[in-house]
């Protein structure tokens, strides 16, 4: 999946060791009960959580530095390493990462019961529910029954099964459970209020996930207090077309997009309220500007063929992404997100117009109108 050679180029050219972990995904990671001494929720984190202990031990074998580790990922990756920097139980002395990087990330959690609604579903297909005859079995003795039978199918038949399922538009088999070991017991609104002293580089792309037909609960999703209020409210603006998003008017405006884009700025706001450092950027350039292309400055993947521009933006996201992993610090001009002024860091560049990179004001002034960030009790 990776470009090994432009990692090279782009990481190990600059003295940075770039460790990417394995862990489990789908129903493998996503198999979620009520009990945990059946099956822990949130696997996956598990194996990330693993995976940065062996590195917190070996690095060094490496060239690294233990004390300088920097968590990056992109998209719901993304959010976890947000979800593992404001978490209370998890990295309590920062020995495990000391900053992090995340890029497009959605909201942070999926509700146990939703989850727990995916796995039986997905016993139910896998012909893994109880018969009738069982009928008396208890819950934790249900939910063991479905973990042993789905134990004894082939993996390639589970597989087999989640696409089947996706194929039918259900729900896809992914998110975290704001729940203990991992997470502290609050409610969603509050699991932001106590960030770790982690600092942060967080930004978006302009467009991400821009027209899509779908339907997010967005007061739930960006963990609103008035949640039902909310997501009333921009349903009802995005169905008469009363959205403003870039100066214009969108009915069909993806619910991913708003969320990206004001979870961003919340989680900068959190951390800067509370004396973190956080750099925030924003990509501005239209013509590859959807949710995965600037992966590609940074670890090659998505490829495209760039123009004069883009090829000097991908220098600029390099630059960046390595003097902060070395530094704590972008560099470049791009200066600390200010919270009074809604400050970020814009990439874009012109050749023909002579515009640059620049640090802005009033990020997505429009969509704060719509959600008032300020006002957000996550």
């Amino acid at each position: 999946m990776f470009n090994d050679t432009f990692i090279l180029n782009t990481f190990v050219s600059q003295d940075v060791v770039f460790v990417i972990p394995a862990f489990r995904l789908g129903i493998f990671s996503h198999f979620v009960v009520e009990n945990q001494e059946i099956a822990p929720n949130n696997l996956a984190l598990y194996d990330i959580l693993l995976a940065m202990e062996f590195i917190k031990s070996e690095i060094h074998n490496f060239g690294g530095d233990s004390n300088r580790v920097t968590l990056l990922g992109h998209s719901f990756g993304g959010t976890v390493a947000a979800m593992l920097s404001f978490s209370t139980e998890v990295n309590k002395d920062l020995s495990l990462f000391q900053q992090y990087i995340s890029m497009s990330a959605p909201s942070n959690f999926e509700p146990l019961e939703f989850q727990k609604e995916k796995t039986i579903r997905f016993a139910e297909h896998a012909n893994c529910i109880p018969k009738k005859s069982k009928h008396h079995l208890t819950k934790k003795q249900t939910e063991l029954y479905m973990r042993n039978c789905l134990q004894k199918i082939d993996s390639m038949e589970l597989l087999r099964i989640q696409r089947s399922l996706e194929d039918a538009k259900f729900p896809t088999y992914g998110g975290a459970i704001l729940r203990g070991p991992i997470f502290q017991d609050v409610p969603d609104k509050n699991f932001m209020d106590s960030p770790k002293n982690v600092s942060a580089l967080i930004g978006c792309i302009k467009y991400e996930v821009l027209v899509f037909g779908s339907y997010d609960d967005i007061g739930k999703s960006l963990l609103f207090e008035n949640a039902e209020e909310i997501n009333k409210k921009y349903q009802a603006d995005k169905k008469n077309g009363e959205i403003e998003f870039f100066g214009k008017s969108f009915g069909n405006v993806r619910d991913e997009t708003q969320e990206m884009i004001v979870q961003t700025r919340t989680r900068v706001n959190r951390l800067l309220e509370n004396g973190v450092p956080a750099y925030q950027y924003e990509f501005t350039y239209p013509k590859h500007a959807d949710h995965t292309d600037d992966l590609f400055f940074i670890m090659g993947v998505h490829p495209f063929e760039e123009d004069e521009n883009e090829k000097n933006i991908g220098n600029v996201y390099r630059e960046s992404f390595i003097n902060f992993v070395k530094t704590g610090k972008p560099g470049n001009g791009f200066e600390m997100s200010d919270m009074k002024t809604s400050s970020y860091f814009e990439i874009y560049w012109n050749e023909t117009s002579g515009e640059r990179p620049k640090m802005k004001t009033d990020f997505e002034e429009g969509v704060s109108s719509e959600f008032p960030i300020s006002e957000m009790k996550c």
